[in-house]
């Protein structure tokens, strides 16, 4: 292995070298007979055995999880994934220390990300998303992308529970005779009336023709309802009913 020896010109001397691969490196320091340079001492604790662990490889480094994954929604309050260190082989490092970067663009600009050092090779990964749309995370090893950055993640829109509200109610009514017998058919005179805070609610009453009848209608507004099925103008048990929207 070449070796590069500096005279620092005060009785020490810089050695430079660079091992290739992970192992155990044997280092002879000796010093030659300067009139005879065949003959040669070895210096005090020469030889010496360095052991070179196996170093991260930016380019075998790889980043997997759900954070990295599509489908992920813009309401989620953190997104994860995991940066694996490996060495020049692939092989996974099995200690921290490693100084990753991770870079994140949303829709409105960059992002935080937090890199947490779990000390085994693995580097926990969070961010929250900005909103929707492409959000690319560029992870990098003094400045030298791992295996697939940059990734692109396009986050969709989630349901917001405080803006979500009802669309529309539905209730069935089922008619029955004197005898107290569900009616199997349709064509009755049934009514429905909903008197809301702003006035009359506009219903759609569907015949089955089985005997029942479905009322569909909407409420956005605050306040109670007051809501009156009638057969033949008469209030049917339980009616009328208030509903109350809060």
């Amino acid at each position: 292995m070449p070796v590069d020896i500096k005279d620092n010109g005060d009785g020490t001397y810089k050695v430079t070298y660079q091992p290739k691969d992970p192992g155990t490196y044997h280092i002879d320091v000796i010093e030659r007979n300067a009139t005879n340079p065949l003959y040669y001492d070895h210096l005090k604790n020469s030889p010496i055995d360095v052991v070179i662990d196996p170093g991260t490889d930016a380019s075998q480094c790889i980043a997997y999880g759900p954070g990295l994954d599509p489908g992920n929604l813009d309401t989620a309050d953190k997104l994860h994934f995991t940066i694996e260190a490996r060495d020049r082989a692939g092989k996974p490092i099995k200690q921290g220390g490693d100084d990753f970067h991770v870079d994140i663009q949303g829709p409105e600009g960059p992002l935080e990300a937090l890199v947490v050092d779990n000390g085994d090779g693995t580097y926990a990964v969070s961010y929250s998303p900005s909103g929707p749309g492409p959000h690319d995370i560029a992870v990098t090893l003094d400045d030298v992308p791992i295996k697939g950055s940059t990734f692109h993640v396009d986050i969709k829109p989630g349901a917001f529970a405080r803006n979500t509200f009802i669309e529309q109610f539905s209730f069935i009514i089922q008619t029955r005779d004197k005898r107290d017998v569900n009616l199997r058919e349709g064509g009755q005179p049934v009514e429905v009336d909903i008197k809301g805070p702003k006035g009359p609610v506009k219903v759609n009453l569907i015949d089955n023709r089985d005997g029942t009848y479905t009322v569909v209608y909407s409420i956005r507004d605050k306040g109670e309802y007051q809501i009156d099925v009638t057969v033949d103008g008469i209030s049917v048990k339980g009616s009328p009913f208030i509903q109350t929207v809060s």
